[in-house]
C-alpha cells in the first residue's frame, strides 16, 4: 500500500511518498519540486540513492543544485541574455563566476499542491506553478505541473508545461539529481554505462561551440559498462540511443552488485554527467534535459510552445 505524508522542512512544506510494504520512499519539496530523497529496495537492501539536501539551510542555499527541477531552461544561458519574438530579455545572473543565468527559475519558487494520494499500486504528489507575470526576464504565461510517482518500478516524474497565454514562448526542461549508494562514497570504483554517441564541445565558459565530438573510442565512451576511475566529468552528451522510446544511463556499484538506472523518454535528447570536484566527489549527477546548454540562444533542442500547446515528458529512476 502506498500513502503520502505531509511535513515541514524548516518553513517549507514537503511530502513523503511511501510504500508501506517495502519501506521505499520519495521526499519531494514544494520548493521547486525538489526531490530531497529517494530510498529504493527492500529490507536490508533498502538504499538511499539520491544525495539531497540534509538541512533547511542547505535547501535554501541551493549549493550544487541538488535535486532541482530546471525550468524553463536547463543549464546555462550565456550572460543571461536571449532574444525571442524580436525582443531581447535579460535573466538574473545567478552564476556570477561565469556571468551566466543557470538552471532555470523554478527551483526558488514555492509550488502549489494540485493533487496527492496513494493506493495499492502507487503513490503520487502533483505540484503546480504559474510563471505568468512573475519574472521580468521570462514574461511568459507558462503553467507547469510536476507529478512525482512511486510504484513497484521506482520513481517516475511526469512533467507537463502549458502555454496559457496569447503568444508563443520558449521552453526547456531538465532535472539535476545527484546519485549515491547509501553512504558509499567510493565514486572512483563505480561503473557507468551510457548510450550517448556524441559529446557537446564547450568553450572555456562552458557554452557550446556548435561542434559535436563522437564519443566512440574516447574517454567519454561508456557504451559498455566500465569503471569511472579518476575521470572528471562535466559534460553535455547527445545522440542517445532510444529503445522503445527510452534511453537509460546506469551507475553500478560492483561491491554491492546494485545498479541505479536513470531513464528518460525521447523528448529528453540531452544528458549531463557531472562528477563534483575534490572532497565533494562522493556522488554523481546524471541529468536528463530536453535541450542543449544555452538553448534560448542556439536553438538546439529548444521547444517553442504555441498558445494552448502542452509539453509532456517523463523520466525516472530504478534500482536493479
Amino acid at each position: 500500500m502506498f500513502y503520502v505524508e505531509e511535513s515541514m522542512f524548516g518553513d517549507v512544506p514537503e511530502y513523503v511518498i511511501k510504500n508501506a510494504d517495502t519501506g521505499e520512499s520519495i521526499t519531494v519539496s514544494r520548493l521547486g519540486a525538489n526531490i530531497r530523497g529517494l530510498a529504493l529496495g527492500e529490507g536490508p537492501g533498502l538504499l538511499q540513492v539520491i544525495r539531497g539536501y540534509q538541512t533547511p539551510g542547505e535547501l535554501a542555499g541551493g549549493k550544487w543544485s541538488r535535486g532541482i527541477k530546471m525550468i524553463p531552461f536547463p543549464n546555462r544561458i550565456e550572460d543571461g541574455v536571449y532574444s525571442f519574438g524580436g525582443r531581447e530579455y535579460a535573466l538574473p545572473i545567478n552564476f556570477p563566476s561565469q556571468h551566466h543565468a543557470i538552471h532555470g527559475l523554478l527551483s526558488t519558487q514555492i509550488m502549489e499542491l494540485a493533487d496527492s494520494g496513494g493506493n495499492g499500486g502507487s503513490g503520487w504528489v502533483t505540484l503546480e506553478y504559474d510563471f505568468s507575470g512573475k519574472f521580468e526576464g521570462y514574461p511568459f504565461d507558462l503553467v507547469v505541473r510536476i507529478k512525482t510517482i512511486l510504484d513497484s518500478g521506482g520513481l517516475t516524474v511526469e512533467n507537463e508545461a502549458e502555454n496559457v497565454g496569447q503568444g508563443p514562448l520558449p521552453f526547456g526542461d531538465g532535472w539535476h539529481p545527484y546519485f549515491s549508494f547509501g553512504d558509499r562514497s567510493d565514486v572512483d570504483n563505480w561503473e557507468l554505462r551510457s548510450s550517448a554517441r556524441s559529446r557537446i564541445v564547450m568553450n572555456e565558459r562552458l557554452i557550446p561551440t556548435g561542434e559535436l565530438s563522437p564519443t566512440e573510442g574516447t574517454p567519454h565512451d561508456f557504451s559498455d559498462m566500465r569503471a569511472l576511475g579518476q575521470i572528471v566529468l562535466d559534460n553535455v552528451y547527445t545522440d542517445l540511443v532510444f529503445r522503445r522510446g527510452m534511453a537509460s544511463t546506469e551507475l553500478r556499484n560492483p561491491e554491492l552488485d546494485r545498479t541505479i538506472r536513470v531513464w528518460q523518454d525521447d523528448v529528453y535528447r540531452y544528458l549531463v554527467v557531472f562528477t563534483p570536484p575534490g572532497e565533494n566527489r562522493d556522488c554523481m549527477a546524471v541529468e536528463p534535459m530536453t535541450c542543449n546548454t544555452n538553448a534560448f540562444n542556439n536553438g538546439q533542442g529548444l521547444m517553442v510552445l504555441d498558445p494552448g500547446e502542452k509539453f509532456i515528458g517523463r523520466y525516472g529512476v530504478a534500482l536493479d
